[in-house]
């Protein structure tokens, strides 16, 4: 189950979430037996902070949750992932529990709009994120909807339209799957993000 350890911890979280899914077995001694192996998710847990760089949860702070963060924890883990966009997760190529998005709060418009107003929503727009994983694409006549893992341990389901606008409306824009691909992101990837904020 995906669900926070702290109010500031869903990037590695949810990266811990999808290494587990992606291989429960991940980092595992060989030599041990299923009867020896105790909470496994835990375990992998501690790989994904080790990894992260991460000493104490309860000291992580959300500058320190980047996809750069999360992109370089994978490439010490050895773990393959692969950044996709929204197309292609409305297309099928998300995998169920091993797909993170990141989004963004997108609140309500004001009534009354003004410069205070559309600063205060892009402030909180960028500062308020979440990584979310993966559940499935539910298509409902001509719609099509998305179920989510969220980091309270409950699974949402939400209009592709309203992901759209939660994915992309802030500065930092990603999504990746955990298990497929490189495990490496590419030089110009990681330079592209860095100058845009958009990893697809």
């Amino acid at each position: 189950m995906y669900k926070l350890r702290t109010n500031n911890s869903c990037g590695p979280d949810g990266l811990g979430f999808a290494v587990g899914n992606f291989n429960p077995k991940f980092g595992l001694d060989p030599r041990l037996n299923q009867a020896q192996i105790v909470n496994n998710s835990e375990r992998i847990q501690k790989l994904v902070d080790l990894a992260w760089g991460i000493q104490d949860i309860k000291k992580f702070f959300n500058l320190g949750d980047t996809p750069l963060n999360a992109f370089s924890a994978l490439e010490k883990m050895k773990v393959p992932h692969e950044i996709i966009s929204f197309r292609d997760i409305l297309s099928g190529r998300a995998i169920k529990g091993q797909t993170l998005i990141l989004i963004h709060n997108i609140g309500k418009d004001a009534e009354v709009r003004s410069i205070f107003t559309e600063m205060a929503k892009f402030i909180r727009t960028n500062l308020e994120e979440d990584w979310i994983v993966f559940e499935s694409l539910v298509r409902i006549g001509d719609t099509v909807q998305v179920r989510c893992f969220f980091g309270d341990g409950t699974i949402k389901q939400m209009r592709s339209e309203t992901l759209d606008k939660m994915m992309n409306s802030g500065i930092v824009r990603c999504a990746y799957v955990v298990g497929r691909g490189s495990h490496k992101v590419s030089f110009w990837a990681k330079l592209w993000g860095r100058i845009t904020g958009k990893f697809y």
